[in-house]
């Protein structure tokens, strides 16, 4: 299951063949005081419940893994503790190294590959040349913070920070504000 900021995904597969798919809307990304509302704990909980029904019905173990909502609210404890299944949260190259393998696997691409992930609250680019993997690529990984006093207000971006992963074990922060 991928749980991004505007829905979740169930993918069932066995080998490489894709068995299901199902989508939840539950927007998860949506934080009110840097916090994930309950509300969206109990659609994610909800939604979780019924993929792990699907998930058994082929037999299929579910592994959870979140991205930018979960990585930035400030109750993700709180959430994690509140839903069915253990989450993995996946830090930005993490996530940008999951990102690179599913486009080259789902769309067998081989030599010099640029990848964007878009979503909803971070977005990574991966660029991979011929004689690297996707744990020694360089990229990017841009988180976008909406700065208001209620959510109906968040229209300005406050922050963009961006972390250049030039490999496995050195990153480079760079900080901006618009």
């Amino acid at each position: 299951v991928d749980m991004g900021s505007n829905s979740l995904h169930l993918q069932v597969v066995r080998g490489r063949k894709v068995l299901a798919l199902h989508r939840a809307a539950v927007q998860l990304g949506n934080l009110v005081d840097d916090n994930i509302p309950l509300s969206m704990v109990r659609e994610a909980s909800d939604a979780l419940s019924h993929f792990e029904s699907i998930a058994d019905g082929y037999g299929a173990s579910m592994k959870c893994f979140a991205t930018a909502a979960l990585r930035d609210a400030q109750n993700r404890d709180e959430v994690l503790s509140l839903l069915p299944t253990p989450v993995t949260i996946l830090s930005p190259v993490q996530e940008a190294e999951m990102a690179y393998q599913g486009a080259v696997q789902a769309l067998g691409l081989s030599g010099p590959t640029i990848v964007f992930d878009l979503g909803g609250r971070s977005t990574e680019v991966v660029r991979i040349s011929a004689a690297k993997s996707a744990s020694t690529a360089s990229g990017a990984h841009i988180r976008i913070r909406t700065a208001a006093s209620s959510p109906s207000k968040a229209t300005s971006i406050a922050e963009v920070t961006t972390t250049v992963a030039s490999s496995a074990s050195t990153t480079d922060d760079a900080r901006c504000s618009r």
